[in-house]
């Protein structure tokens, strides 16, 4: 797979969210779009948020999908 040089901007990532919110635990939810809210991520983690959402819509590895939850865990901690 290659890698995305597009600057996800927080509009494509509630897209996202909005995808795959029903897979996603709702505190988690609520912290990304506070997070967003209050522009707490620089663009470098917008894309990596955003790509980690991609994997779990496309239902991606379970080690891929367990990955990504982690990332947004931390990051909305």
């Amino acid at each position: 797979m290659g890698i995305c040089m597009k600057d996800h901007p927080a509009e494509d990532i509630l897209e996202k969210l909005e995808d795959v919110q029903d897979q996603l635990e709702a505190v988690l939810v609520e912290g990304i779009k506070e997070g967003l809210k209050e522009s707490k991520w620089d663009q470098s983690k917008l894309n990596e948020l955003f790509h980690a959402l991609k994997k779990i819509e496309k239902r991606a590895s379970e080690e891929e999908r367990v990955n990504a939850l982690e990332f947004i865990k931390q990051l909305v901690a």
